[in-house]
């Protein structure tokens, strides 16, 4: 399965940004040197003719989402759970405009995304069909109209909405709703398992027992507490199997010490790109070659903004290194 997709991405990333790439980014004296280096790699068609970093983002984001479908036709499920986070960010915007007082905690500017498996406007008019129980029976993209029912039936629940309660919200019908329709690639439904374990544990340490437990997960509610409290004697022998996976155990004894959630939450992401890459390197195509590429990409473009970012303001490469996550 999917053979063609992985002889293409082999391909690709030849061109993607590499970590020679990154390192003479890092090295270079200033920000117009580091942006130079992009220029050899596979945004630079896009750097010719833009130099608003945030819509050259956005146009390689956009032409890696055409390609992804090219190579995923005979897969198109595939493609829509990867990019179906774009749709979590329109419709968190979306409910908070809905929801919430005017100018107090709505978005300022709305932040649209092309890469969403459906447009912003058309998520928004289906939120309103949904509030307003008008009929919806047009709407054929089952995947992101369960998530978004889903959703409001939660938020129903809620008394005083707030920004907060409406992340949670989305985020837990996000993962649940992923890891249903992910059940078609066990390797894809694997990896989703440990977006829940990792979701489950931010919150946790973040708000302790305040906690809407998201299900599916490798561990339950007990056993997320066990982790995040780090007792020793406490945790079961599997739960410590997975702490020192990728370096977990250290991640958390850092947030236990310094309380930075940036640090936590680039932690946790950088032990989930690593489950990534792993799984690609062992079997190297397929579902973990898709997957791998994917968070590839999105990491490099967080990362040259934080590069870029640094070189504007002056900051050592030392303060950003720790933010920077696996290319």
């Amino acid at each position: 399965m999917l053979e063609f997709a992985t002889s293409v991405i082999n391909i690709w990333e030849k061109q993607a940004l590499s970590k020679n790439d990154q390192e003479r980014m890092l090295k270079a004296p200033d920000e117009k040197s580091a942006l130079a280096v992009l220029f050899d790699t596979d945004l630079a068609p896009f750097l010719q003719i833009e130099t608003d970093l945030e819509k050259i983002s956005q146009a390689d984001l956009n032409a890696l989402k055409t390609k992804l479908n090219v190579v995923l036709t005979e897969e198109p499920l595939l493609g829509k759970l990867l990019f179906l986070k774009f749709d979590v960010l329109h419709l968190k915007q979306i409910l908070k405009e809905q929801f919430l007082p005017k100018n107090l905690e709505t978005p300022k500017d709305q932040i649209i995304f092309k890469t969403a498996n459906l447009s912003f406007s058309a998520l928004e008019d289906l939120v309103v069909c949904l509030l307003k129980k008008k009929n919806t029976d047009y709407f054929q993209e089952p995947l992101v109209f369960e998530m978004i029912s889903r959703a409001l039936e939660l938020l129903s629940l809620e008394g005083n909405k707030s920004s907060s309660s409406i992340e949670a919200a989305v985020d837990k019908v996000f993962l649940e709703s992923k890891l249903k329709y992910a059940d078609k690639y066990p390797l894809l439904a694997r990896y989703v398992r440990v977006e829940i374990d990792i979701a489950n544990l931010k919150a946790v340490l973040k708000e302790r027992n305040k906690i809407e437990f998201i299900y599916g997960g490798n561990f339950d509610h007990e056993d997320m507490l066990k982790i995040a409290n780090l007792k020793e004697g406490e945790v079961k022998p599997s739960l410590q199997r997975f702490l020192e996976a990728y370096g977990i155990s250290l991640i958390l004894e850092d947030f236990e010490k310094d309380h930075s959630e940036t640090l936590l939450e680039v932690g946790l992401n950088r032990f989930l790109s690593n489950m990534a890459k792993e799984e690609e390197r062992e079997t190297g195509f397929g579902v973990a070659k898709v997957l791998s590429f994917f968070e590839r990409k999105l990491n490099a473009l967080n990362n040259i903004k934080l590069i870029l970012f640094s070189k504007r303001v002056g900051l050592p490469v030392s303060e950003i290194e720790p933010l920077l996550l696996p290319i």
